[in-house]
């Protein structure tokens, strides 16, 4: 039995969603799929458009098996902190071995390159002094990008979540093979 997972928000559900489910089933092989979904607050502290009962409801009627509350201090914050909350739940759960997820490239390999870049510019001495200039973690790692003639990928709000999330599962050792599908339309 092969076992994927989605990290998401569902803010609100729409059929972009409902292609990723579907894909963890027909395009990536799951026979089960798990779902880790922000509460009643998402990303930024803002409240959800609608209740989590009313996400989940949506999840399981198209194509999730189980939905998980990822813990409100990971819902609410940063890329960074929502990838590792989201990533930390499902490798506690075990049994994952697929990690799905929504990108405005839809290749993995760019992905991971990116990530890797993203790592080498968070070492950097402009990223350092971006810092120090007050810029925020992101401004400062985009900054330090764009300086190495890189980050046009990570402008892109879904490739930057993806880079977070194969960022986690590397730095977690969490043995999920990551697997990205292209956005469809306006949203994913």
């Amino acid at each position: 039995m092969r076992a994927a997972a989605v990290i998401a928000e569902f803010n609100p559900f729409h059929s972009g969603h409902r292609l990723l489910l579907q894909s963890c089933r027909e395009k990536a092989g799951a026979d089960v799929v798990a779902v880790v979904m922000s509460g009643n607050f998402v990303q930024r502290g803002a409240p959800a458009c609608m209740d989590r009962r009313v996400r989940t409801l949506a999840a399981l009627r198209c194509g999730a098996d189980v939905v998980l509350e990822l813990p409100l201090p990971y819902a609410m914050a940063t890329a960074e902190r929502f990838a590792f909350g989201a990533v930390s739940v499902l490798a506690g759960l075990g049994g994952v071995e697929l990690l799905a997820f929504g990108s405005e490239c839809g290749d993995l390999s760019l992905l991971q390159s990116a990530a890797h870049k993203a790592e080498q510019a968070e070492n950097s001495q402009c990223f350092r002094l971006l810092l120090q200039k007050g810029y925020s973690f992101a401004q400062a790692r985009q900054g330090a990008l764009e300086e190495m003639g890189e980050g046009g990928l990570l402008r892109s709000p879904n490739n930057a979540l993806a880079v977070e999330y194969l960022r986690q599962l590397k730095l977690q050792k969490a043995q999920m093979e990551p697997f990205t599908i292209p956005r469809q339309g306006g949203r994913t």
